[in-house]
């Protein structure tokens, strides 16, 4: 069986976006960093939002080096580009990327927890950084 890197996604303190500019602006940038990512992923992989400010990219073929390239070059090209919203400042964000491996021998939702865990370790190291899963001790 080929990998298939799963990783987490996550718009840093993007409810402060919400929180100033309101929900309506939110979604408009929430579809230009759609967008964003889906024009820099390879045709063959699939992109979900996961809810909120969360997106979950499956990369087929991909190990967790492939997918951490990936992962990095959003990463780097997300924190570079400013968004425009007719009326608004341009919004600038950066993202949070949790990387695992999709594990045939546990079901698909305990891979996709492994990855938010590993996003939550990426938020906790300080944000704009890309962490994989690690398996307990």
């Amino acid at each position: 069986m080929t990998p298939t890197c799963l990783a987490m996604m996550d718009l840093d303190h993007f409810r402060e976006v919400n929180d100033t500019y309101g929900h309506t602006l939110g979604d408009e940038f929430l579809v230009q960093y759609a967008e964003f990512v889906m024009s820099h992923l390879r045709p063959h992989d699939e992109f979900f939002r996961f809810g909120g400010e969360k997106f979950l990219y499956c990369a087929a073929d991909a190990d967790l080096e492939q997918g951490r390239a990936v992962a990095e070059q959003l990463r780097k090209g997300l924190s570079d580009r400013e968004f425009f919203v007719e009326g608004y400042l341009p919004l600038t964000v950066t993202a949070s990327f949790g990387l695992t491996l999709l594990d045939p021998s546990v079901p698909v939702e305990q891979s996709i927890e492994r990855a938010d865990q590993a996003l939550h370790a990426a938020k906790a190291a300080g944000r704009d950084r890309i962490a994989n899963w690690q398996a307990p001790n």
